[in-house]
């Protein structure tokens, strides 16, 4: 098993108050017989690196490679293997395997590279999609040029390990609904540059981001779900521009008759496979990047959730005490977002702290609360919200028990606080969307553990609808994440409960005249 320490080059800064730190373990230890996979606490990184195993298995298995995808979560295939349907029939008669993972940077592509990902593969073509991940509101977002730079290392990483290769090299997809958002003109400066990576042999440039807007410019949510993930329809976009050069490479009249089947091969999670190809161990915290160094270009796990989490725990603890906390994913890491003003006002005063990170799963919280997240705090209340974003891969009873193991965590690491559980959010526009039953199944479970002394329930997912069932403007502009108006209905239905366990402060009594 091969151990990976992260160089002084990689992560994030070691604060003076760290509190956590380790190291990470992959591909996972197998699960117990019967034990359920979203309530088993899980570090945020530890998914992506059994996935990053599971291809590494897959790829040894086919033998041969000829085509592959690469990139980040807009991979083309990224949508074959979930129920969003992607264009995988398209590819399915060529030896292909897709390589993308989710949110992937440049920087996480470079480190699958040198990491194994093309050891003992010969393909004939790569289509390479990547960049949009390292464009962002965070920090750590990089500029147009950085970004340029991180995926020019990337051709010139699978020149070197599969020269055979030509590479397709398709510009970063235009993001936000209108054409004034601020990522347009951030991608088009990066598409721009890497645009003259192409020589129209080894290197082939595409930019089909066009065809993907209306005809006045805007993103239609049908063909990039949230203005940038591809829906069915951007998939077929995508793949019609594409589709030219596949049939270069793979004239349809030499391909089989029949799909050729993708290995299926346990995760690490639920199997450790006879032979590991990748595996090891990541340690962090991890040094800071040396002054003016250029993050996109230096080959690094997708380490993104663990910097957030190490920051989180400096910052609360940084705070002379935490009385409330709220905890989730992205629609709870948005209250220091599009929503912080809401914060501010109603939260900010109750001593109030949202550990919540985007993409988090049930495991992940977890995770982050087994490896001390809150040790040292009191909180007197604690409102968890949790649960969307193990959707596509756990049954309504491994999420719903994945929720209830977050509750317990919390009951286990701080007794004296209270725990707010909320219902899962509605998903999707339409009353009759297959995430709406789904979702209700798993309230139904979760709300049976409230006691109404320590642990509380509330589900206000029904006042974000409106009189058709129907979830959409103004309550969200993707169907997943909640608008203004949407946390102002979550900040009416919690009310109660916060007054209850954490009361505003007393206004200070009148100066004696």
């Amino acid at each position: 098993m091969r151990r990976i320490l992260l160089s002084a080059f990689m992560g994030f800064a070691l604060t003076l108050a760290a509190f956590a730190g380790g190291t990470i373990t992959w591909p996972s230890p197998p699960l117990a017989p019967g034990e359920n996979k979203a309530a088993v606490g899980r570090s945020p990184i530890s998914g992506w690196l059994d996935y990053f195993e599971l291809n590494l298995q897959r790829a040894r298995k086919m033998g041969t490679v000829d085509l592959i995808f690469d990139g980040d979560r807009l991979s083309i295939t990224s949508g074959h293997y979930a129920p969003t349907g992607g264009m995988w029939s398209r590819f399915n008669r060529i030896k292909a395997l897709d390589f993308g993972c989710s949110g992937d940077p440049t920087q996480a592509v470079l480190w699958r590279l040198q990491n194994g990902q093309l050891d003992g593969l010969h393909p004939k073509l790569v289509v390479l999609q990547v960049g949009m991940s390292n464009i962002g509101f965070n920090p750590g977002a990089n500029t147009p040029e950085q970004i340029a730079e991180g995926i020019k290392a990337i051709v010139a990483e699978y020149q070197k390990r599969v020269p055979e290769a030509t590479i397709l090299l398709t510009g970063i997809m235009p993001r936000g609904e209108k054409p004034t958002d601020p990522f347009r003109a951030k991608i088009k400066a990066v598409n721009q540059i890497i645009s003259g990576f192409g020589d129209g042999k080894k290197v082939i440039y595409l930019d089909f981001g066009d065809k993907l807007l209306e005809p006045d410019g805007t993103i239609s949510q049908t063909v990039l779900a949230g203005f940038v993930h591809p829906q069915g329809k951007g998939h077929v976009i995508w793949a019609d521009a594409i589709q030219s050069t596949i049939d270069k490479f793979f004239p349809p009249s030499t391909l089989p008759s029949a799909p050729i089947p993708i290995p299926v091969i346990a995760s690490g999670t639920a199997a450790v496979p006879d032979k590991l190809i990748g595996g090891g161990t990541i340690t962090w915290p991890a040094p800071p990047l040396p002054a003016g160094a250029n993050s996109a270009v230096i080959p690094m796990p997708q380490m993104g959730w663990l910097p957030r989490f190490q920051k989180n725990i400096d910052d609360s603890h940084a705070m002379p005490k935490v009385d409330l906390v709220f905890d989730g994913d992205s629609i709870t890491d948005a209250w220091r977002g599009g929503a912080g003003g809401l914060w501010n006002k109603h939260y900010a005063k109750l001593n109030a702290f949202d550990f919540g990170i985007s993409g988090n799963s049930t495991a992940d919280v977890v995770w982050r609360v087994q490896n001390g997240q809150v040790d040292g705090l009191h909180p007197k209340l604690v409102v968890l919200l949790i649960g969307t974003n193990n959707m596509y891969s756990c049954s309504v009873e491994e999420i719903a028990g994945g929720v209830v193991a977050g509750v317990n965590e919390y009951r286990k690491h701080v007794p004296d606080a209270a725990v707010l559980v909320l219902g899962i959010l509605p998903r999707g526009n339409k009353a009759n969307d297959p995430f709406r039953a789904k979702i209700k199944a798993i309230n139904q479970i979760v709300s049976k553990c409230a006691d109404g002394k320590k642990i509380f329930y509330v589900d206000f997912g029904d006042k974000l609808l409106d009189a058709d069932g129907n979830y959409g403007p103004p309550m969200t502009g993707d169907f997943l994440h909640p608008s203004l108006p949407g946390y102002e209905v979550w900040i009416d239905a919690i009310q109660p409960i916060i007054d209850q366990f954490v009361p505003p402060p007393a206004a200070p009594a009148p100066a004696k005249s």
